[in-house]
């Protein structure tokens, strides 16, 4: 095997990683209305959340988490900087925290048992 399909190879992993997310909602869109799903500093519109947003949530960020971690993972050691490593290990601790956070908050204070069950079933996932 030459070196230049091994070069591929992570291309396809992002395509399908990419390709299984899309497939996981049911409505393609879906994710961008989810209200535990934002941009950083955003605010997270709690009043809105119901339990399928919880489940979408944590399986969004997993599905982005493992895209990120085969991007620094494919990068070889010789070629590695603080960008390309360390800030991509940082942009995927973030993007974890950012859902699971609210989400264990969700789970100890929300009136809602259904949306504690979500959250309490989600936590497998992280």
């Amino acid at each position: 095997m030459d070196v230049n399909s091994n070069m591929l190879k992570p291309s396809y992993y992002s395509l399908l990683i990419y390709m299984i997310s899309v497939s996981c909602f049911q409505d393609s869109t879906s994710y961008m209305t989810n209200p535990l799903i934002t941009e950083l500093n955003e605010r997270i519109d709690f009043s809105n959340i119901n339990p399928n947003h919880i489940l979408e949530a944590a399986n969004y960020s997993i599905i982005i988490a493992d895209s990120i971690l085969n991007e620094i993972l494919t990068v070889k050691d010789s070629l590695r900087t603080f960008e390309n490593t360390m800030l991509n290990l940082d942009h995927l601790y973030n993007t974890i925290s950012k859902v699971w956070n609210p989400i264990e908050l969700l789970a100890s204070v929300s009136e809602n048992e259904k949306i504690r069950f979500a959250c309490d079933e989600s936590n497998l996932f992280f």
